[in-house]
């Protein structure tokens, strides 16, 4: 099912289904999928004790830039231009150090 919305957006980025289908393709399925990576990450820290925390920052990491995802979606997306660093911005470099970590 993961891969089939993998390839279903990987499609969509292609413009073949045209662009009636492209808010709902690019942003919501997109937004969808970092979702299901946030909740993987965190079902590996939950089951995996010997490396919870390594687990646990990458689950942090992913669900920063996922919540910097949806705020860009719902806030920003629709602007010409922001002019200034967002929330979204700082929710997108959140996940560097949290990576690294």
């Amino acid at each position: 099912m993961i891969g089939a919305g993998w390839l279903l957006f990987a499609v969509s980025t292609l413009g073949l289904f045209g662009d009636a289908a492209s808010p709902l393709l690019d942003d919501w399925l997109y937004v969808a999928l970092l979702v299901i990576a946030v909740g993987a990450c965190l079902w590996r820290a939950l089951t995996t004790p010997s490396e919870r925390l390594a687990w646990s920052l990458m689950t942090a990491a992913i669900a920063a830039w996922t919540l910097g995802d949806v705020y860009w979606t719902v806030e920003l997306a629709d602007l010409i231009g922001t002019g200034t660093p967002s929330m979204g911005d700082s929710l997108f470099l959140a996940f560097y150090p949290l990576a690294y970590a």
